[in-house]
């Protein structure tokens, strides 16, 4: 089983992977996993756009960093700050 939208936030890169290791850990305990094929990391940062190190799970995969990811149908965008895009969750009122 994998754990499904879980968010992480950490003020570090090496934050990050020790807050991902203690929820590694967790998710174990409940017979859980991170699936790192549909997992990714994005930053909020002065310093976004340069090259970090890999993020690892317990299982030694990757994730991935991205430039954008969709978190409860709210798409996030890696910048200087937190930006949200209002335009990419409008709906189309007609399809629903």
């Amino acid at each position: 089983m994998c754990a499904d939208d879980i968010l992480l936030v950490s003020p570090s890169v090496s934050s990050l992977q020790c807050i991902l290791g203690i929820c590694e850990a967790k998710l174990d305990w409940l017979d859980m996993r991170v699936n790192s094929n549909k997992s990714s990391c994005v930053r909020f940062v002065a310093r976004y756009s340069i090259k970090c190190r890999n993020i690892l799970t317990s299982d030694n995969f990757k994730l991935v960093w991205s430039d954008s990811l969709r978190y409860l149908g709210v798409y996030l965008r890696s910048a200087m700050s937190l930006l949200v895009p209002t335009v990419m969750q409008k709906r189309n009122i007609s399809s629903i």
